[in-house]
């Protein structure tokens, strides 16, 4: 064998083996490709949920907020109302005392300000009266007007 005879046949080998390191390196790369795109088709289904999810939490949390705004405003509204008509009168029965109470226990577990336990504090200080007293009132009043 000379040399052209030996290296046509070498040569022939590397190409061989070049082009067998290719063919397996392209369907090695074909199939990783692929099982990728099989994987990555349900993690992005997945990842859009997730994001249609977070987008609506993110209005629940904003519609919450709004409410709760809504809400306090109300109840501070009911609140003050409520304090300068005892005021006003100067006096509340037990039950009007203990209605401001958790009006007033719930405005500020919703993070009512001070403002509202300054009026509630004002009119802790009013005499409170029974009902028993209230009508006996009424009646008096209404005698003195005949």
């Amino acid at each position: 064998m000379n040399l052209v005879e030996w290296l046509s046949q070498g040569w022939v080998l590397v190409v061989a083996v070049i082009g067998g390191i290719t063919l397996i390196w392209n369907f090695l790369h074909k199939t990783v490709k692929e099982i990728k795109e099989v994987w990555d088709k349900p993690i992005t289904k997945l990842e859009t949920k997730i994001d249609g999810v977070v987008t609506s939490l993110e209005a629940l949390k904003k519609d919450s907020c709004t409410q709760k705004h809504a809400l306090l405003t109300l109840q501070r509204r009911s609140i003050l109302e409520s304090c300068e008509e005892y005021l006003q009168r100067g006096w509340l029965t037990m039950e009007e005392s203990e209605t401001l109470d958790e009006q007033f226990n719930s405005y500020g577990e919703m993070g009512g300000n001070s403002f509202v336990e300054k009026m509630i504090k004002k009119v802790g200080a009013l005499p409170i009266k029974s009902v028993e007293e209230v009508e006996k009132e009424n009646k008096k009043k209404a005698k003195e007007k005949e």
